[in-house]
């Protein structure tokens, strides 16, 4: 039987979601390690997209064929007792055996979280924080506290459409595969300003739908958004990047703001 699996994790204190050498705590390892035990399987797990450490999923997806017949809910249940409070099992279901939760997808849609104003002890583990009035860290002095929703959002259109996005991942990724494809299809990309009831603070959502993503793209795109804005960068001058034939220079977003939202089948 193939099941689908559709997950939600905390990040925060994992090395990521896929199980690398000598490294002890990734989400996929933790998972793994649960479903073998409830089920006395030794699972493969096939995810739909490897989280760098530190980012969030909404709607990771997952599946594995094991044979066994289990309800799809009595599974979701027996999963969610033994996991960590920080990675929760939100759907089950059983898929044709062809699914793939990676290459089966159409697409998916990643989202930044961003807030402004005084420090919040309690966002800060879930958005990139920025205070215009902390001066300590001038890498980030280009957000203020109302961030111009309608000129960011001229940006993020240039990246709308198919395009070679080489400039905008890290390298280390892809420096020994020749012949890399770095074109992408960006269905849509948006800002908004999200309402805040509990606090002073402005919330800030980035959302990038694609068909898929380079190493880090999310994080470098919006990275270069705001170095471009701080730089008076034009919009026409942004567009010339995806000409460009270099590779960035590890100008990232931090990891935290960063969540894998949906994927569509």
């Amino acid at each position: 039987m193939n099941y689908k699996l559709k997950i939600s994790y905390d990040g925060t204190d994992y090395h990521g979601f896929q199980i690398q050498k000598n490294v002890e705590k990734t989400v996929e390892s933790v998972l793994k390690s649960k479903i073998d035990e409830l089920f006395n399987v030794n699972v493969k797990l096939i995810s739909a997209g490897r989280t760098d450490k530190g980012v969030h999923a909404l709607g990771q997806i997952i599946n594995f064929n094991i044979d066994l017949d289990i309800n799809p809910n009595r599974m979701k249940n027996a999963i969610n007792k033994v996991l960590p409070d920080d990675i929760r099992v939100e759907e089950v279901e059983i898929v044709d055996d062809d699914f793939h939760s990676r290459y089966s997808a159409k697409n998916k849609t990643y989202i930044y979280k961003i807030y402004t104003g005084e420090k919040n002890i309690f966002l800060d583990r879930y958005y990139y924080h920025y205070n215009k009035h902390d001066n300590s860290d001038k890498e980030y002095k280009y957000l203020s506290d109302e961030i111009d929703l309608n000129n960011f959002q001229k940006y993020l259109d240039v990246l709308k459409g198919s395009h070679n996005f080489k400039y905008f991942c890290l390298h280390s990724n892809y420096k020994h595969i020749k012949n890399k494809n770095f074109n992408r299809n960006v269905f849509d990309a948006k800002i908004f300003k999200v309402n805040n009831i509990e606090n002073n603070n402005d919330i800030y959502h980035i959302e990038i739908k694609a068909d898929g993503f380079l190493y880090k793209m999310v994080r470098v795109i919006i990275k270069s958004v705001f170095d471009s804005i701080e730089n008076d960068i034009s919009v026409d001058e942004f567009k010339s990047i995806f000409e460009s034939d270099k590779f960035q220079k590890y100008r990232v977003m931090p990891a935290n703001g960063l969540y894998l939202k949906e994927l569509r089948y």
